[in-house]
C-alpha cells in the first residue's frame, strides 16, 4: 500500500448521533445467585410465582436485560459454586444453614468483590438485626412481602449505583436521592418509585424522533440512589450535586451512628442552600413535622397515608417536571399549558412575558427540560440569568435558543413523522414504516456525511445542502398493494398500459393522503417526487 493510505486520520467512522445512549447504563446484573432454605425457596415459587412475576414485572416496565436468577439452599453450596461461575449479585435469606447471613456475605466478599443483599421473609425479622454500622458483609436489606417487584428494585437500585459515575457524566443522567433507614418502608416505596418513575419517562420519550432513539432514551431515566444515613445522602449530594432533580427524604435517621431527629432537615438545608428551588419531599410517620417541612418551602407526605403514592406521582408532575409545563403568571394565574417541546416552544411567543420572567428567575424552564432528557437545552438556559435581558430580548433568547437545538437534534438522522411532533423545519421525514429505498437512503446517508463530517467553518463561502425530504416506507406500498388487489394483476401477462392504468385509479389510503394534505399545505417551493 504506498503512503498516502498509511495516515489513520484518511478513513471515516460511521458514528450515530445517538451513541451516546448506546453507551448509558454499560453494567448490568445479569447473573444473579439466589440462596434461599427449601422452605424459603417453596415459598417464593409457589407462593410468589417468583419467576413468572420477575419476567413479567421486566416486561412491563420495558426493560430488555432479564437477569437469570439460580438458586441453591445453603451458604455452603453458594460458596463452592461462586468459586466456578461467575455471579453478579448475591440475594441471601436469614436461614442459610450453618452460617448467618453476615458471615456468609463476608464470606461471599472475600471470593469475589460483588453486592450481597440481605431479603428477610417478614418485617417481624427486622427487629433481629443489627445496628447498621454492624452489617458487615451485607450492602443493603429489604423484606419480601410477596411482590416481585422487590427483585426488580433490587437490581435496578444497584445498577445505578455501578453507573451513576459515568452516565451522569458522558450521558448527564439525572439522579434522585431517596433517603430512608426504615427497612420496612423503603422495601414498600422504591419499587413504587421505580415503577412510577419507568412510566413516566417511557410517557415523555414517545415525544422522541423514531422508535429506535426512544427505546435507546429508556436509558436516560433518572436513577435513584438510596441512603441510610445521613452520611451516605451526603456523600451521593455531594458526588452529584449537578445532576440531582428531586429528593424524597425521610426526617429522622442515623448520624454519626446515632439516630438525629432532625437529620432530614438539616439535609435539606444543605441543598436548598446551593440549589433554592430544588424538588423536595420530607416524609415521616409524625405529622408534627409538616408545618416545619412547608415553612422549608417543601412538600409533606406522611408515612401512613393511604394516598402516598398519588402524592408522590403528583410531586413528580407538578414539581420535578414529568407533566406539561403550566405557564403561571407571579400571582398563580395559569395562562398557557405545553405537553412537549415543540408545544413548549410554540407557547414561548404567545404567553404574557410576565410568566416568562418569573419561570425564568425560578429556574422552572431547565427543570422541566432536563425531566424529558432535553440536557442540551437545559445546559445553555441553566447559567443565564433574567437579569441579562431586556423583557424583549428575553423571549427572543428563549425562542432562539430552543429553535436551533431542536432542529439540530433532527439533523442527521431519520426522523419519524408525528403530528404531535412535527417541525416544519426537520430536514428528513420518514412519513412510515419500512425500507428507505435505494433514492431515499443515498439522500439520508448524504444528509448523515454533511451534518456529521462537514464543519461550517470550514467551508465558510461555500453552502453544500440537500433538500427536505420526506419519504414514505415500504410498509406502505406493501399495504396499498394489498388493499387494491395488485399482486396477482401486477404479475399478469396483461399490456402495460392496462396495468398503468389499473395502479392509477388505485387508492391510497385516507390517513396518507392526509398526512400528506398537513405537510403539504404551507408548500411555497418546488415539489419533485421520486419512484
Amino acid at each position: 500500500m504506498s503512503n498516502e493510505y498509511k495516515d489513520e486520520s484518511f478513513y471515516l467512522e460511521y458514528k450515530p448521533k445517538y451513541k451516546v445512549f448506546h453507551e448509558l447504563m454499560a453494567k448490568r446484573l445479569t447473573n444473579v445467585l439466589l440462596v434461599s432454605s427449601i422452605y424459603d425457596s417453596f415459598m417464593l415459587e409457589e407462593d410468589g410465582r417468583l419467576s413468572d412475576q420477575i419476567y413479567e414485572e421486566f416486561q412491563n416496565l420495558n426493560l430488555r436485560t432479564l437477569p437469570r436468577i439460580t438458586r441453591v439452599s445453603s451458604a455452603k453450596e453458594a460458596l463452592d459454586l461462586l468459586q466456578k461461575k461467575k455471579y453478579d449479585l448475591v440475594i441471601t435469606m436469614r436461614r442459610v444453614g450453618d452460617m448467618d447471613a453476615f458471615s456468609f456475605g463476608s464470606a461471599v466478599k472475600k471470593i469475589r468483590a460483588i453486592p450481597v443483599i440481605l431479603l428477610l421473609n417478614s418485617v417481624v425479622e427486622i427487629k433481629y438485626l443489627p445496628s447498621i454500622e454492624n452489617r458487615g458483609g451485607i450492602d443493603r436489606t429489604f423484606v419480601w412481602n410477596g411482590d416481585s417487584k422487590i427483585f426488580v428494585a433490587i437490581i435496578k437500585h444497584l445498577e445505578d449505583k455501578l453507573n451513576a459515575d459515568y452516565d451522569t457524566k458522558t450521558g448527564q443522567v439525572r439522579v434522585f436521592i431517596f433517603v430512608d433507614d426504615s427497612v420496612r418502608f423503603y422495601s414498600l416505596l422504591l419499587p413504587e418509585l421505580y415503577a412510577e418513575i419507568m412510566r413516566q419517562t417511557h410517557r415523555l420519550i414517545s415525544e422522541g424522533t423514531n422508535d429506535f432513539q426512544d427505546l435507546l432514551k429508556m436509558r436516560i431515566r433518572p436513577k435513584i440512589l438510596l441512603a441510610e444515613t445521613y452520611e451516605e445522602a451526603m456523600g451521593y449530594y455531594k458526588k452529584y450535586e449537578k445532576y440531582v432533580m428531586g429528593i424524597i427524604s425521610d426526617i429522622e435517621f442515623p448520624r454519626k451512628d446515632e439516630l438525629d431527629k432532625t437529620a432530614g432537615f438539616s439535609f435539606i438545608a444543605k441543598v436548598q442552600k446551593d440549589w433554592p428551588n430544588m424538588p423536595i419531599i420530607l416524609q415521616s410517620s409524625k405529622d408534627s413535622y409538616r408545618k416545619k417541612a412547608e415553612k422549608s418551602g417543601c412538600s409533606f407526605i406522611h408515612k401512613s397515608s393511604h394516598g402516598m403514592l398519588w402524592d408522590i406521582s403528583k410531586w413528580l408532575l407538578d414539581c420535578v417536571g414529568f407533566g406539561d409545563f403550566i405557564f403561571k403568571l407571579p400571582n398563580g394565574k395559569e395562562v398557557g399549558k405545553a405537553k412537549d417541546v415543540i408545544d413548549f416552544h410554540k407557547k414561548l411567543a404567545k404567553v404574557p412575558i410576565d410568566s416568562l420572567i418569573y419561570h425564568g428567575t425560578n429556574d422552572h424552564f431547565s427543570n422541566w427540560l432536563r425531566a424529558r432528557g432535553e440536557f442540551d437545552i437545559a445546559q445553555v438556559l441553566k447559567p443565564r440569568k433574567v437579569s441579562e435581558f431586556s423583557k424583549g430580548e428575553l423571549r427572543e433568547f428563549l425562542l432562539s435558543t430552543i429553535n436551533e437545538i431542536v432542529l439540530e437534534k433532527t439533523r442527521g438522522i431519520i426522523n419519524d413523522f408525528s403530528r404531535n411532533n412535527y417541525h416544519p423545519e426537520t430536514l428528513f421525514l420518514r412519513l412510515r414504516p419500512g425500507s428507505l429505498g435505494g433514492k431515499g437512503r443515498g439522500i439520508a446517508f448524504l444528509m448523515f456525511l454533511l451534518n456529521t463530517f462537514v464543519s461550517p467553518k470550514e467551508f465558510e463561502n461555500i453552502s453544500i445542502e440537500i433538500p427536505k425530504t420526506i419519504v414514505i416506507g415500504t410498509d406502505e406500498f406493501e399495504k396499498f398493494m394489498a388493499n387494491n388487489d395488485l399482486y396477482d394483476f401486477a404479475l399478469s401477462e396483461v399490456p402495460d398500459q392496462i396495468i398503468k392504468d389499473k395502479f392509477i385509479a388505485a387508492k391510497l389510503s385516507t390517513k396518507l393522503k392526509d398526512d400528506l394534505k398537513f405537510l403539504l399545505r404551507k408548500l411555497d417551493g418546488p415539489l419533485a417526487i421520486r419512484s
